[in-house]
């Protein structure tokens, strides 16, 4: 009894808990709701994973900002790194919306961006396991103090971002007829 209780003198839900709670939530069930489509094409799929991807992140800021506790620095290793399988996957999207031409393209798009996803998470969760822990007090959270790693992840992250945004006018380039008002 003495640890459930320890555990739950550490929890404190404020509004920066509810206010991560409810895009998660959103989130999530718009990911469920995709991803249980019948006969859903490629593109419904990898749009599925994307919402499902983006929701841990604000469940993980729900945790973050609700457990006051240094263990809760360990969910920085979802939130840091998630962006990147799901702009992985959100490239999927345009690749195969409305149809895709090029499947070992979009396959080899897929597995090379979980291939660099996996390198670039196994290198932050090494370089943070031996950082220290902080208190952000301007934001409320606990966190690491290893701002080269995390410097490097937004660089990795803005990359990411910048391959979304060529492949999406890419697709629309391409697109013809009404295919273009629906790209754009």
């Amino acid at each position: 009894m003495g640890i459930l209780l320890d555990f739950t003198n550490k929890i404190y839900f404020s509004f920066s808990t509810v206010g991560s709670l409810i895009p998660a939530l959103f989130f999530l069930l718009t990911a469920a709701f995709l991803l249980r489509i019948e006969n859903k094409s490629r593109a419904t799929f990898h749009l599925g994973i994307v919402y499902l991807l983006f929701g841990l992140v604000p469940l993980d800021y729900f945790i973050n900002f609700a457990l006051y506790d240094p263990v809760s620095v360990y969910t920085r290793w979802i939130s840091a790194v998630i962006s990147l399988p799901a702009s992985v996957h959100l490239v999927q999207f345009f690749l195969y919306f409305p149809e895709n031409k090029k499947t070992k393209f979009a396959d080899f798009i897929l597995y090379s961006g979980w291939m660099i996803t996996i390198v670039v998470w196994g290198y932050y969760v090494f370089v943070t396991c031996q950082s220290p822990k902080i208190y952000n007090f301007s934001g409320h959270y606990w966190d690491f103090d290893a701002d080269s790693v995390q410097e490097f992840l937004g660089i990795v992250l803005f990359i990411s971002v910048i391959c979304i945004i060529i492949t999406a006018l890419w697709k629309i380039y391409h697109a013809h007829g009404k295919d273009v008002w629906v790209l754009s």
